[in-house]
């Protein structure tokens, strides 16, 4: 029993140092983070992110769902996206309604430059294609 007790413990101590070391390193990109987009394996982080950004950036009026899964909804939002950048001269996209590394860096810096670095920066530099 003693045995026993002494081993969940020490799994469980384990376990917790391990969550903290994963908890708290700093946000990094990750360049060969897979795309976002019909066709590929769309993890909900960097789904969830693209959504958000979508909304902040497209100049959509009625927002799309923030749900972490890519749908039509999505692929419409991306396309939205690209079509701007495009057209306003900041980004040279496809407008393919994939967010690539060309996508997912415009995304990122213009959340950057717009003030936005809390966590959800950070979660989404992570999570995004990106040429950083």
């Amino acid at each position: 029993m003693k045995f026993r007790r002494t081993r969940l413990t020490a799994v469980s101590l384990g376990l917790t140092a391990l969550s903290l070391l994963a908890s708290s390193g700093t946000a990094q990109a990750t360049t060969d983070m897979p795309y976002v987009g019909y066709g590929y394996r769309n993890l909900p982080a960097a789904v969830k992110c693209a959504q958000q950004f979508v909304n902040l950036f497209s100049g959509i009026r009625t927002p799309i769902i923030e749900d972490g899964r890519f749908g039509q909804e999505t692929d419409w939002g991306i396309r939205q996206f690209q079509h701007r950048m495009v057209s306003t001269g900041q980004y040279n996209l496809s407008v393919d309604g994939v967010v690539g590394k060309a996508t997912g860096s415009a995304m990122l810096q213009l959340a950057w430059r717009s003030g936005i670095r809390d966590a959800r920066y950070g979660q989404c530099w992570a999570a995004l294609p990106s040429d950083f």
